[in-house]
């Protein structure tokens, strides 16, 4: 997503609404209907001044130190309102998702506090992984707040889940939407707490903070995890975790994550077949059935979410290349036929096109999804005709047109780059 990065992606955006922004997601145009078109979203959002640059991520941490450091200065010595304790709001909702596209969709949490304090959701949860995604509006311009996000074990908010605290806040120029993955040991109640910090509440009539908690099964580093089931994963920043997941279909790996990471597709027995060379899309590997395999996910070096969601989407796709040149596939005009280039292979396929006409012009199309790269060449006779030319894992395909070209029998030539893979379709036309 990314973030959330956002795999992943990542600037996650969530208004009273919860607007979510988005980044684009992989690759080829006209991918099969069962495949989600899932994209990254990401952790930061900012609204600043045209002539104020960006926090940069590294520089957040100075930033949160900052914001803390004036609240603290600013509060010696002024009349405070009493601190009251924690504030129940009753039973928090809590969602599972079915898939990465499901995840800012689930029924949303809204604390509201007109004053300093601790408020906090009561919440049922499962063992596993829970991700919160959160947005704070001040509801006046000129107000600043800050709130601190964790889950607890008690309702006096003293025992935390984790030692570090996710951050929400407002200010003059800057908004701040988090994310943080949370990993929860046993199925329980817990409580998920804001403690809420201002230095200008006689000019704030309500702050309001609204939540999205979601519940994932745990994908732990060396564990199994199950294609086309959301798993959520706690990491470190710039850390590799390695999951064992077995393919149900031949076709494909679709590798989804909400951050900026990177993936790559290893045996079971730890060999490389492939890696994502871009964290700005999913990766795509061609996969066989019963097959089982190592997927690696490594975090990008600024991780604000302490985590990130996994989803193997595996997708059939069938075959009917030919192995050879000599045993080329058929191409009839206008129709699409489909192949497969299977993790670790270093085989081409083949295509035959007969054309009648003499001279006139025609197009090769091909569309697809790879992690690397796929090289497509033409053929007439013995003697190549056109290309090679290389589609992209983040292209929509490629179209070859071939000018005047005389009537006879061309093959189209499909191979994989160094340690790619993935699926395609390719046709022919006039």
């Amino acid at each position: 997503m990314k973030h959330v990065a956002v795999k992943s992606l990542l600037s996650v955006m969530l208004s009273l609404m919860m607007v979510v922004v988005f980044t684009p997601a992989i690759a080829f145009a006209d991918e099969p209907e069962t495949v989600d078109s899932n994209q990254k979203v990401s952790v930061e959002v900012e609204e600043q001044d045209v002539d104020e640059p960006p926090i940069a991520p590294s520089d957040q941490e100075e930033y949160f130190k900052q914001i803390e450091d004036q609240y603290d200065a600013e509060s010696i010595g002024a009349a405070q309102e009493p601190v009251k304790g924690p504030y129940n709001h009753g039973q928090g909702a809590v969602n599972y998702v079915s898939s990465p596209s499901k995840i800012w969709s689930g029924t949303k949490n809204y604390m509201d506090r007109s004053s300093e304090g601790k408020s906090y959701y009561v919440v049922n949860l499962n063992a596993g992984v829970v991700g919160i995604y959160a947005n704070q509006n001040n509801y006046v311009s000129n107000s600043s707040a800050l709130g601190y996000l964790n889950i607890y074990k008690d309702k006096a908010l003293t025992q935390k889940l984790s030692a570090d605290d996710m951050y929400v806040y407002e200010d003059l120029k800057h908004t701040y939407s988090g994310a943080e993955y949370f990993n929860v040991p046993t199925t329980g109640t817990y409580y998920v707490g804001v403690e809420f910090k201002s230095w200008s509440f006689s000019d704030t009539s309500k702050i309001r903070v609204t939540l999205l908690i979601n519940n994932y099964a745990a994908a732990t580093n060396g564990g199994t995890i199950k294609p086309n089931t959301v798993y959520g994963a706690c990491a470190a920043a710039d850390t590799t975790s390695s999951y064992y997941c077995t393919a149900s279909k031949s076709g494909y790996f679709k590798i989804v994550t909400d951050d900026y990471t990177t993936s790559s597709l290893r045996t079971s027995g730890g060999t490389l077949l492939g890696s994502q060379k871009s964290d700005l899309y999913d990766p795509v590997f061609g996969v066989k059935k019963y097959s089982k395999y190592k997927v690696s996910v490594k975090t990008p070096t600024y991780l604000s979410a302490d985590g990130y969601l996994v989803y193997v989407k595996n997708v059939a796709w069938a075959n009917k290349s030919g192995k050879s040149k000599s045993k080329a596939a058929t191409l009839k005009k206008g129709k699409y036929k489909k192949g497969v280039i299977v993790a670790g292979s270093t085989k081409a396929q083949w295509f035959k096109i007969k054309k009648s006409k003499n001279n006139k012009t025609f197009k090769v199309i091909l569309k697809g999804a790879t992690n690397n790269e796929l090289k497509v060449t033409i053929y007439k006779g013995g003697k190549k005709y056109y290309g090679p030319n290389t589609v992209y894992y983040n292209n929509s395909g490629i179209k070859l047109t071939m000018f005047y070209a005389p009537k006879g029998t061309y093959y189209v030539k499909v191979a994989p780059g160094k340690k790619s893979s993935g699926y395609y379709k390719v046709k022919w036309k006039y």
